[in-house]
C-alpha cells in the first residue's frame, strides 16, 4: 500500500514547495528505536530490535545532543507525551520540554539553536502516522509545528527537516543500500551496514532549493553530519584526516551531508498558504480496534510495533535455538512507564494537552 497527496496534504505540499530525497534511507534494516537512536548518536549500540533500557539508567555512549552542549550551542527537545530522548538517561533531562513550550518559544523568537520535535505515540491520540494510527492526526501535528515555526522570527535564518525514523512497513522498489558502519559484518544478522528501506524527509527554508529532489544517498546520520558542520566546525564534505575531532562512530564520519541539499539565496521567504490545506479530521481508532485511553489498564503497543492482538499458539525454536538478534524481547514503551523507567531518569512522561487536539480525542 501506499499514501497519495489526498491521505498526506501537508507532506505533498512541502514535497512540491521546498527540497526533497529520493535516496534518503533509514539507517537500519529495522524498527523505530534503533533507527532514533542512530538519528541521535550514529549507532544503536548493537540493538537491532527496539530494545529500551528500563532496567538501567540509559544508553551511555554519546549523542550529538552532548556535543552541541558541550561547544555551548543551545538545545532542546519538545515533546508530546513519551521523549526518545530519555533513553539515553538522566543527562538529557535538562534539555527536555512539552511540546507547549515550543509554541510560546517560536511566537517569542527564543527557541534555541536546534531543536527535536516528538509527535503523540500513545495510543488513542498518536500523531505519529505509524499503524493504526491516522495519518490524519500526523498531517495535523506536522501543520502545527511547521506552522508555528515559518511564522516565528526564526524563519528568515533556520531550517525545518521533516523525517521519520523507519517506512513503517510500506512496499518499496529501491534496495537499501550498504553503508559504512562499526558494525558491518558479512553475516546478515550481525550487518549494521545495512541500511533500511527509504522514508519520506523534506528540507523546509528560505535557504531551501524549491521543488529539488536531491538523488545523493542518505541516511539519518546526514542530519547529525549537518548539525557537526554548521555548528562544530566539522569539514561540508567528506570524513577528514582529523576527523575524530567531531565523529562519534564510522557511519557518522562517511554521511554525505545533508546541508548540501541547501543552496538558495535566502531571498524569497514566502511560503504557501498554511490555512489552504485540505486537512480532514482523523478518525481515532481504526474500525474493530479497541479505543485505548491513557493511562488505563488495557496494554499499550509498543510505537513502532503492529497492532495488538491475541497471542497465537508458540511454533518458534526455543529460546536456546534463536539467534539473540532475534529473540522476542519484551522491553517497549508500556513496559518502561510501569517499571518507573522515566521517573528513575528525572523526566515526566505525562501527555500534552494538544495531543488530544491533533487526534480530534478531546
Amino acid at each position: 500500500g501506499y499514501y497519495d497527496a489526498n491521505d498526506v496534504p501537508f507532506t505533498a505540499r512541502m514535497a512540491r514547495r521546498f527540497t526533497t530525497f529520493d535516496r534518503y534511507h533509514a539507517s537500519v534494516l529495522g524498527p523505530t528505536q534503533p533507527n532514533r537512536e542512530y538519528l541521535h548518536s550514529g549507532q544503536s549500540g548493537g540493538y537491532k530490535y527496539n530494545y529500551l533500557p528500563i532496567l538501567e539508567l540509559g544508553f551511555d555512549w554519546p549523542t550529538i545532543w552532548d556535543q552541541l552542549r558541550a561547544a555551548g550551542v543551545g538545545v532542546r527537545s519538545y515533546v508530546s507525551d513519551l521523549p526518545s530522548l530519555a533513553f539515553f538517561g538522566e543527562r538529557m533531562a535538562p534539555i527536555i520540554s512539552p511540546i507547549s513550550q515550543y509554541f510560546d518559544e517560536c511566537e517569542r523568537g527564543q527557541l534555541p539553536a536546534v531543536t527535536f520535535l516528538d509527535p503523540p505515540y500513545l495510543p488513542w491520540w498518536e500523531a505519529d502516522d505509524h499503524p493504526l494510527a491516522d495519518p490524519a492526526a500526523g498531517q495535523r501535528f506536522a501543520t502545527d509545528v511547521f506552522r508555528a515555526f515559518a511564522k516565528s522570527p526564526h524563519w528568515e535564518r533556520g531550517l525545518f527537516i521533516l523525517t521519520y525514523d523507519e517506512w513503517g512497513g510500506f512496499f518499496d522498489h529501491v534496495a537499501p543500500p550498504q553503508l559504512p558502519d562499526d558494525r558491518a559484518s558479512t553475516v546478515d544478522a550481525d550487518n549494521f551496514g545495512q541500511a533500511g528501506f527509504r522514508v519520506p524527509t523534506v528540507l523546509a527554508s528560505p535557504w531551501a532549493r524549491p521543488g529539488f529532489v536531491d538523488h545523493r544517498t542518505y541516511d539519518h546520520t546526514s542530519i547529525m553530519r549537518f548539525l557537526q558542520w554548521r555548528f562544530l566546525g566539522a569539514p561540508p564534505e567528506g570524513p577528514s584526516p582529523n576527523g575524530t575531532n567531531w565523529w562519534l562512530t564510522s557511519r557518522n564520519r562517511y554521511a554525505n551531508n545533508i546541508g548540501a541539499s541547501l543552496g538558495a539565496s535566502g531571498s524569497d521567504p514566502e511560503l504557501f498558504d498554511l490555512d489552504d490545506i485540505p486537512l480532514r479530521a482523523p478518525t481515532p481508532s481504526c474500525e474493530g480496534i479497541p479505543q485505548l485511553s491513557y493511562p488505563g489498564e488495557q496494554p499499550r503497543r509498543t510505537p513502532g510495533a503492529g497492532p495488538t492482538r491475541t497471542p497465537e499458539p508458540n511454533t518458534e525454536p526455543e529460546a536456546e535455538s534463536t539467534p539473540a538478534a532475534f529473540a522476542a524481547r519484551s522491553n517497549d514503551f508500556s513496559e518502561a512507564l510501569d517499571a518507573g523507567y522515566f521517573e528513575r531518569v528525572g523526566i515526566d512522561p505525562e501527555p500534552s494537552d494538544m495531543a488530544g487536539t491533533w487526534a480530534q480525542t478531546s
